[in-house]
């Protein structure tokens, strides 16, 4: 039996590349937490020093986590619309359920998974954690953007723009992520209106709330992976095929443009070379991520079923939980 088979109206590939994403998303947070740092790749930040390289790579490879899961999001948004619509469910129906998967997602954010962070950061020994967690549940300055955020604006989006036609939907994307380029040039560093600013596209610390993962260009991944999903559900060969030339166009456009920047640059280390900008993320992590996940997807779908791969299908189809917990 191959992997690209279907198991209760699954397509087995984006469990598990949905499960691997989420180990290596795990070890990126351990590392961190373990060494007590914060995400610096910020647009508005330059290059933080760099201490040693294994524990870069560890970042660097975690940078394709959030941009492949969200995109692995959206396939599969769209691969359950249709088979519920197919199911007799209908449309209204199905959008409605989408929009409170995604406000559920966003209460999730601020409240239990906010609160996991606090509890994880270094504070003084007679701070009440309990009382700290209120005040950061109930005031909005205090609030942390993570990816469930996205995630959870992402399915918003996706609910109300499904049935926009794949020439439509194809010009948002590229609209989408192509506007962070334009816009924050124009950005100040602080605004009165921090919290339509900062939530919508311009991560950063806005007073007290740290907004690392933003609607733009966040829902703009969700919203090519539903494009995905729909050539998924018509031709899954012409999708595997897709997935092939598009991973190594991807993968080739990021190599070529590090090689760029190590021959026009050859006073840099290593590491100042592969630098890259993840919040929000530059065109080239977004080419890096991209191309990794199509070239995952299309190398799972050749690989037989094995009980080797069986953890990572579990993870894949309970992300949330293991992401939670």
């Amino acid at each position: 039996m191959t992997n690209t088979t279907l198991t209760s109206s699954r397509f087995l590939p984006l469990d598990q590349l949905r499960g691997l994403l989420i180990v290596i998303m795990g070890l990126d947070h351990a590392v961190g937490l373990s060494m007590g740092r914060s995400s610096t790749e910020l647009w508005s930040r330059t290059q933080p020093a760099a201490d040693e390289l294994g524990t870069f790579f560890v970042r660097y490879i975690s940078h394709s986590a959030a941009t492949g899961f969200l995109l692995v999001m959206g396939i599969a948004f769209w691969l359950s619309r249709q088979n519920r619509i197919g199911e007799g469910q209908s449309e209204g129906r199905f959008t409605s359920y989408s929009l409170m998967r995604g406000l559920f997602l966003l209460f999730l954010q601020f409240t239990l998974i906010n609160f996991a962070w606090l509890y994880g950061e270094p504070r003084p020994a007679n701070l009440d954690i309990w009382r700290q967690a209120l005040d950061m549940i109930m005031n909005p300055y205090r609030q942390y953007y993570g990816v469930v955020f996205a995630a959870g604006c992402g399915l918003i989006v996706m609910a109300c723009l499904a049935k926009l036609q794949s020439k439509t939907l194809t010009a948002i994307v590229a609209v989408v992520l192509l506007s962070p380029v334009v816009y924050l040039s124009f950005i100040p560093s602080q605004d009165t209106l921090w919290w339509i600013v900062g939530p919508l596209g311009v991560p950063g610390k806005w007073d007290r709330a740290w907004v690392l993962y933003t609607v733009i260009p966040w829902a703009g991944i969700c919203l090519g992976g539903l494009l995905m999903g729909r050539m998924l559900e018509i031709d899954r060969e012409k999708f595997l095929r897709f997935c092939l030339v598009a991973g190594c166009i991807s993968i080739g456009a990021f190599l070529s443009s590090i090689a760029y920047r190590a021959i026009t640059a050859p006073a840099l280390d290593v590491i100042a070379i592969m630098y890259l900008v993840r919040y929000p993320p530059e065109l080239l992590l977004l080419a890096m991520a991209f191309g990794l996940s199509c070239l995952a997807i299309k190398g799972f779908s050749m690989l037989p079923r094995s009980v080797l791969l069986r953890p990572l299908e579990l993870f894949g189809r309970v992300s949330l939980f293991f992401y939670t917990t």
